[in-house]
């Protein structure tokens, strides 16, 4: 982990000490699919961090270069590059040491994911507020859900069209029914990429899941089709 020193053991919460939480962003494990990396044993304990706090220089510098070459000639690009300054100045007096590096790097994720079409100028903004206040657990989670969907959209090849419809529909799902409805809503979509389900059936069951929050058909069909 990059300057390891700033990471104040001491103050960690009963989730980072059992390795349930990330140490530096606070993000909670096992609700979403979020990859991470032990840092440190505490009490006899193996604690964790996610790989973008654990190593988020490294992830700066890859993705200011890959931001760098997708805003080339773009103005638009370059006005969301602009941007970033006034947050990444809030971002080192709000946080310190690993907060403030881990801060900085999922801001250019946000950008990327931005600058790419996975994200709405709506849905951006909301997230630099909440960047801009510190809780950088909830843009974690946030992301992940960008990221699944996103990867989801490029494995199949889908147009942004098509990618943004089935965000705004997973957002709307989360929002309505909450987390568990989302991850099965995309279970569904993925299923569907993969040539498990057909159209008709798609909708069949996707429906009661974005209503009404009924997962029951959804996943009774998916533990058929995914044995």
């Amino acid at each position: 982990m990059n300057d390891a020193t700033q990471l104040d053991l001491s103050r960690l919460s009963p989730a980072q000490r059992k390795g349930a939480a990330c140490v530096i962003c606070r993000v909670a494990y096992g609700k979403f699919e979020i990859r991470s990396v032990p840092v440190a044993v505490v009490d006899g304990g193996q604690v964790f961090a996610c790989v973008v706090c654990a190593d988020a220089g490294a992830i700066v510098a890859e993705q200011t270069k890959r931001i760098k070459a997708l805003t080339d000639g773009d103005s638009e690009g370059a006005e969301i590059i602009g941007s970033l300054l006034p947050v990444l100045n809030r971002i080192a007096v709000v946080l310190l040491g690993n907060r403030a590096a881990a801060g900085h790097a999922l801001l250019l994720r946000m950008a990327f994911h931005r600058l790419d079409g996975n994200m709405d100028e709506q849905a951006y903004d909301k997230l630099m507020d909440t960047l801009r206040s510190g809780s950088l657990d909830l843009v974690h989670e946030r992301l992940a859900r960008v990221d699944a969907t996103a990867d989801a959209a490029k494995r199949a090849g889908l147009s942004r069209a098509v990618m943004a419809e089935v965000r705004d529909r997973f957002e709307h799902v989360v929002r309505k029914h909450g987390q568990d409805a989302g991850e099965v809503f995309l279970r569904v979509i993925r299923a569907r990429v993969a040539g498990q389900l057909d159209d008709a059936e798609t909708r069949a069951i996707v429906r009661p899941v974005v209503h009404d929050g009924d997962n029951s058909a959804a996943l009774a069909r998916l533990a058929q089709v995914q044995q």
